[in-house]
C-alpha cells in the first residue's frame, strides 16, 4: 500500500510541474514612458528598451536586468532635499504699518476780493507849475520812477511823469478796461511784424482813439525807460508822422491810457499805449 501511495503522490507532483507557467523574463522591445532616477534626478525615457536601472544610469544606455530601478512615486526618490523655509520672524520694525495719509482738509482758498486798483494818479503837478506849459521843457529827461512790480502801472506812471515834470500837464488815468485789447493788439502786431496793424484791423475793443507803439524792444524795462522817452522827445510840430507820439501823449482830449505788452519767442517786446477820452 505504501508503494501505491508513493506512486500516486509522485504522479501528482509531475503533473503539477508540467502545468507551471514558464519563468518570468524581461519583456523584449517594450515601448512606453518610464520615469526613473538618473544621476540623482528624475528622468523620463520614451521609446527605449528598458529593463530596470539605477540612479547613475545615463539616458539612452541599456539597463541591466536585476538592477534596482527607482520610480517616481516610490518612497526613495533621488535628488537633493528641498531647503527648509526660513521661518525666522520678521523684526517688528520691518512690520510697522505705513504712516497714515494726512487727512486734514486742505486750507480754504482765500475768497477775499482782490484789492482794487488805485486809480489815483501817482504823479502830481509840481507846485512851480502855474498851468500847462505851451511847450515842453527842453531836454527834459527825468530818471524813471522805481518799479511798482506792475508793468502796466509802471507804463502809466512813466507817461504821467513826462507829462507833469516836462510840461506841467495833468496826469492821465489808468484805463484797465482797455488793457486786454492792448495786449491782443501787441501780439497781433508782433505776429504780422507791422506796427498798428491790429488797431487798423479792429481786432478787439475798446482800443481808444489814439495809439502809440514800441515795436521789437529788448525788454519791458527798455520800453518804460527808453521808448516812452524817445516818443516824448519828438516834441510838437508837423508833419504828424514825425511828432505823432508826442501829440498823442499830450492831446488835451485824452484823459485815460491803457498799456499792453507781448514778448515773442525771440525775446522781443512789443508794447502799445492806447489813449481814450
Amino acid at each position: 500500500m505504501h508503494h501505491v501511495y508513493s506512486i500516486i503522490i509522485l504522479s501528482i507532483i509531475c503533473h503539477c510541474l508540467a502545468c507551471q507557467d514558464p519563468p518570468l523574463e524581461p519583456p523584449k522591445n517594450s515601448q512606453g514612458t518610464t520615469v526613473i532616477n538618473t544621476a540623482g534626478q528624475p528622468f523620463t525615457e520614451s521609446g527605449t528598451e528598458m529593463f530596470g536601472g539605477d540612479s547613475t544610469t545615463l539616458a539612452g544606455e541599456e539597463m541591466m536586468a536585476g538592477d534596482e530601478a527607482i520610480f517616481a512615486g516610490s518612497e526613495v526618490v533621488g535628488g537633493s532635499p528641498q531647503p527648509e523655509l526660513d521661518m525666522t520672524p520678521i523684526p517688528e520694525s520691518d512690520m510697522a504699518p505705513p504712516p497714515e495719509p494726512d487727512m486734514a482738509p486742505p486750507p480754504e482758498p482765500d475768497m477775499a476780493p482782490p484789492p482794487e486798483l488805485d486809480m489815483t494818479p501817482p504823479i502830481e503837478i509840481p507846485e512851480s507849475c502855474n498851468g500847462p506849459l505851451d511847450l515842453p521843457t527842453p531836454n527834459c529827461r527825468p530818471d524813471p520812477l522805481p518799479s511798482t512790480g506792475d508793468l502796466y502801472e509802471d507804463c502809466v506812471r512813466r507817461i504821467n511823469q513826462l507829462r507833469t515834470e516836462c510840461q506841467c500837464l495833468p496826469p492821465l488815468e489808468r484805463w484797465p478796461e482797455g488793457e486786454s485789447c492792448a495786449d491782443q493788439q501787441a501780439e497781433y502786431d508782433a505776429m504780422t511784424n507791422q506796427a498798428h496793424s491790429g488797431f487798423r484791423a479792429g481786432i478787439c475793443s475798446p482800443s481808444g482813439r489814439g495809439q502809440n507803439e514800441c515795436p521789437g524792444y529788448q525788454s519791458n524795462q527798455q520800453v518804460i525807460s527808453l521808448c516812452l522817452q524817445q516818443m516824448w522827445d519828438e516834441g510838437p510840430g508837423e508833419p504828424f508822422i514825425e511828432h505823432g507820439h508826442y501829440i498823442n501823449m499830450t492831446n488835451p482830449s485824452h484823459n485815460r491810457v491803457a498799456c499792453g505788452f507781448f514778448t515773442t519767442e525771440q525775446g522781443q517786446v512789443w508794447a502799445i499805449q492806447n489813449f481814450s477820452q
